[in-house]
């Protein structure tokens, strides 16, 4: 019993030892609640001072908010414009690659054909070369393809999309472009009035929440009062006070709150359609260069299907396809064509007797001489009986007839003319005919003699010094002149030769000769040059 005693006592102390703390604590209280009035007013007005730049940056948080209507909720809008624009640069720079691809590519074709379109006319011709200049023509078709290609996607893309930007987006230095910022501010002027009273809603609501919290806590507060029996009546009665101030005030707070909501709620229609505007302008303008995006696109794609749908270039490679197909009977014809020209078959000069008939006989060789050097040249003259009546050295010219004097002269005569020979220029000039006649008794006459009538122009042979001195070089007879093809580069090492450049035209004028040397004109020059280089077409 004494134990029992003893623990109730112990347990009595410490109940009365709590509700002393709890008074002091509710002595603490009520000081803070006997300043409420002054205190608290001057924490919501320290509230009310900070919520304006809280809400501030509350606002700048709402970006990420899924609601359009939100404050700032717009912005994903505005991004999406500028991203819209930062959208077609991109295709704009890869439009502007892909022109460089096609410009370097064309260029590359062209070097390559024309490096090898040269190499190949500088054959001989044979079927290898004629297929071998087919593809090359199909280089030169693609090479036109991607040409095409490039101009197209410059004129009917690029430029278009240049302009396009030009006219809907003008950037600035320092700020975000034209189009973007009046699209940031039209949102911003359908939510100005809004905002501002949404910004009273949020204050409002800030401090009736706070008047519901504290009137909760002087609720739980005047209920600990009443159920402590330590506690005086005067104590308790302050509680109680506490508590219906604290309900008069969330009173007043939920009455301005509810009223700045109704406020609120009667700017909601012409907010809802302000926004609604902005937005249908924004969705217009995305629409816009959507369709622009797509039309572009589309077509690069349309020029790019011409190379995969060629029709020229696909004829070029059929027919190439057809010529590459073996067939012997092209390669049997260049063997032939080789045979005729360099083999067994080729047209050959068996020696034969050939009788002695006397003719104009080159004198001189075509070294070079000195300018103005007199050459003198022999013919002999037959009349219409085939007797030798006189013989002539007479001056000629490749333009020039031959005549002589209308004067009877007895067979015996000689008559002597100068031929005078430009060396430096490998042709001949004419000088006046001078004649000298020894005649002692003219018995007979020799009607007037043409150029046409039995005699000749002849041109020398090359090098004619080095053959027998003992000997009279053949000449040749000048043939009809005929358009021959260089097949080898040669230099000329004399002035009266002709420089020859491979795949060039000439035109042959006589030979070759015994030393297999012609004589040709090329760009109104006359010379000489190897036979063996050039070819007839």
């Amino acid at each position: 019993m004494m134990i029992t005693a003893l623990l109730l006592i112990m347990m009595d102390n410490n109940n009365m030892n709590d509700e002393s703390n709890s008074i002091d604590d509710d002595d603490d209280d009520n000081n803070t609640d006997g300043s409420y009035n002054s205190t608290d007013e001057d924490n919501s007005n320290n509230i009310d001072v900070t919520s304006d730049d809280d809400d501030d940056n509350n606002i700048d948080d709402m970006t990420d908010t899924t609601s359009f209507y939100d404050i700032g909720g717009y912005r994903e809008n505005v991004r999406r414009y500028k991203d819209g624009i930062e959208q077609l640069t991109d295709i704009q720079t890869m439009i502007k690659e892909r022109m460089d691809i096609e410009t370097n590519y064309s260029k590359c074709l062209q070097i390559y054909y024309d490096k090898w379109s040269n190499h190949v006319d500088g054959l001989a011709k044979s079927a290898i070369q004629v297929v071998w200049k087919d593809v090359l023509d199909e280089s030169m078709e693609l090479q036109r393809l991607h040409a095409n290609v490039r101009d197209r996607i410059c004129d009917e893309i690029l430029k278009t999309v240049t302009l396009y930007l030009k006219e809907n987006h003008h950037p600035s230095a320092f700020r975000a472009s034209k189009e973007t910022r009046e699209v940031e501010d039209d949102f911003e002027r359908a939510q100005r009035s809004w905002r501002r009273q949404f910004e009273k809603v949020e204050k409002a609501k800030k401090a009736y929440h706070g008047a519901a919290r504290l009137e909760r806590s002087a609720q739980i507060q005047m209920k600990n009062a009443c159920g402590d029996a330590a506690l005086s009546p005067d104590m308790q009665s302050r509680y109680h006070d506490r508590y219906q101030k604290c309900q008069d005030e969330l009173m007043k707070s939920e009455k301005v709150y509810r009223s700045a909501l109704d406020d609120l709620y009667l700017l909601k229609k012409n907010y809802v359609s302000h926004m609604n505007d902005v937005f249908e302008a924004c969705q217009l303008k995305e629409l816009k260069r959507l369709k622009f995006t797509f039309e572009m696109l589309s077509n690069l794609q349309k020029v790019c299907s011409d190379l995969a749908s060629a029709t020229k270039l696909n004829h070029l490679h059929l027919n190439l396809e057809k010529k590459l197909t073996t067939d012997n009977t092209r390669f049997n014809n260049d063997l032939e064509n080789w045979s005729k020209k360099y083999g067994p078959e080729c047209e050959t000069k068996w020696p034969a007797f050939e009788p002695f008939i006397p003719s104009l006989n080159s004198i001189t060789s075509r070294k070079k001489k000195k300018d103005g050097e007199v050459v003198l040249m022999k013919q002999t003259f037959k009349d219409d009986d085939g007797q030798n009546n006189y013989s002539t050295k007479s001056s000629i010219s490749q333009n020039t007839q031959l005549t002589t004097p209308d004067t009877p002269i007895k067979a015996s005569i000689p008559v002597v003319a100068e031929i005078v020979v430009d060396r430096a220029n490998g042709t001949l000039s004419k000088n006046k005919t001078t004649v000298t006649q020894n005649c002692k008794e003219p018995t007979s006459s020799v009607s007037t003699y043409s150029h046409n009538d039995q005699s000749s122009l002849v041109i020398p042979d090359r090098d004619n010094a080095s053959s027998n001195p003992g000997e009279s070089s053949p000449t040749e007879h000048v043939k009809h002149p005929y358009t021959a093809k260089v097949l080898h580069d040669y230099d000329a090492q004399d002035d009266d030769e002709l420089s020859l450049t491979k795949g060039e035209k000439i035109i042959v004028i006589s030979g070759p000769d015994h030393l297999n040397w012609s004589l040709g004109m090329k760009n109104e020059r006359t010379g000489f040059f190897p036979a063996s280089f050039v070819e007839k077409l």
